[in-house]
């Protein structure tokens, strides 16, 4: 992000007009604007026009930064304006403009003076707060993210449906699984099966039942046809995150459609943390000074042995960041423990689990354990790969993965240091 002197132009967005106010570099305002979607390149050119005015009485200076309050919500269309006549634009959080608010002494609500509101944050912000840069990734990640709420609504939709259609199954038959002979009883084949079952019936019941199961095979092609819309999206970060196994094109757009841009994060800490994974701290200076601290026995080395059992230390549960996130990454990291799945994942859930921890911690262990290597892979532009290390030994520092794909419990009884491994270098 560029540094020094600049102007700066906040904008707050609505459904019908748009207000805009510009400040000097010292924060003065110095001009107001209001204007429509379709008058958005005369509202640029004014804005430009009044910077070179205003710079030439400060040596010079035409440096500029857009703000825009929801730049994916009611500003969108001066977002991808401003974008494409290559302009820095900054997203402004709706909750830094109201906490600018609330520190003011007369809380008014006035658009105008949200839009300074919005160019102050941009001009005074705290550096501890990353204010996101509109960039061609984010684009992308806004056109996944429409395509994956629309497909979730699909799905939704299609639950609800299989659950009332599983209800009248019930009432209605005594037995419906002697008229479908498929495990999966809404599978098309199930489907064709029940509908020619009750081609000749007339009453109310078989009549809904017959419009639900047209429905869902409605659904099922609606839902098809956003997969493959998501799979059309030219994005290298979806083609490298469907490396990891069980990782599908709709999974991997959940996930980017969340990241957006992984140069957004230093380090996998953040990203963890923006998940929501990164765990809470909750200390006290003066709890841990007055706590007394239990000493036993000395054994024959001089050594102390604690009185108590060693606890596994607990992850305590976040209820910030991204939950769709980190329930997609959770479910990703449960599929790993199914037929087909991955057996290191297996051991490791094992192993966690005769430490004392719940299954539910073991897996949420696991899934912050991917969302390491994902951003690994994406920041090094690396697909998931096997590898080995020196001497044909794993690293410690790796998760190794099962070169064959085995049943989770076969791997089990096989016990997995006899199943032959090989190392991931990415995760």
């Amino acid at each position: 992000m560029e540094t020094g002197l600049f102007f700066t132009i906040g904008i707050d967005p609505h459904k019908d007009y748009h207000y805009a106010v510009l400040l000097s570099p010292f924060g003065e305002l110095l001009k107001t604007y209001e204007f429509d979607d379709l008058a958005i390149h005369a509202f640029y050119k004014d804005a430009i026009n009044d910077i070179n005015n205003f710079g030439e009485k400060l040596q010079g200076i035409t440096k500029r930064k857009f703000g825009i309050e929801n730049a994916y919500g009611y500003g969108i269309k001066p977002t991808k304006y401003l974008f494409s006549k290559k302009e820095l634009v900054l997203n402004v959080p709706t909750s830094l403009t109201e906490e600018a608010r609330l520190d003011e002494i007369h809380l008014d609500k006035d658009d105008f003076l949200d839009a300074c509101r919005v160019a102050r944050c941009v001009l005074f912000h705290n550096p501890k707060i990353r204010l996101i840069q509109v960039t061609p990734k984010i684009e992308t990640s806004e056109d996944l993210r429409l395509l994956v709420n629309e497909r979730e609504l699909l799905v939704r939709e299609r639950t609800a449906q299989k659950n009332s259609l599983h209800a009248l199954y019930y009432h209605m038959f005594d037995n419906y699984k002697e008229i479908v002979t498929y495990k999966n009883i809404f599978c098309m084949k199930a489907i064709k099966q029940m509908k020619d079952h009750l081609k000749d019936e007339t009453d109310l019941r078989s009549t809904i039942i017959v419009k639900k199961l047209d429905k869902i095979v409605s659904l099922e092609d609606e839902i098809d046809s956003y997969e493959k819309q998501m799979g059309e999206v030219k994005s290298e970060d979806i083609e490298i995150l469907k490396t990891i196994p069980k990782c599908s094109t709709a999974v991997a757009a959940k996930i980017m459609s969340a990241i957006k841009d992984i140069a957004r994060f230093e380090n996998p800490d953040k990203l963890a943390k923006y998940c929501g994974m990164g765990g809470v701290t909750s200390s006290s200076a003066e709890g841990r000074s007055k706590r007394k601290k239990k000493v036993g026995k000395k054994d024959k080395k001089g050594e102390q042995k604690s009185k108590q059992k060693k606890k596994h230390k607990k992850m305590r549960k976040d209820k910030r960041g991204q939950v769709k996130l980190k329930h997609t990454l959770y479910m990703l990291s449960v599929s790993h423990l199914g037929k087909g799945g991955v057996p290191k994942a297996v051991e490791y859930i094992k192993k966690k689990r005769e430490e004392g921890f719940t299954g539910l911690e073991a897996c949420q262990r696991w899934a912050k354990k991917l969302l390491f290597g994902i951003f690994f892979m994406l920041k090094r532009k690396e697909p998931f790969k096997y590898a080995t290390g020196a001497n044909g030994k794993i690293p410690n520092n790796v998760i190794a993965f099962p070169q064959q794909k085995l049943h989770a419990t076969t791997v089990i009884e096989k016990k997995i240091k006899q199943v032959p491994i090989v190392a991931c270098n990415i995760l």
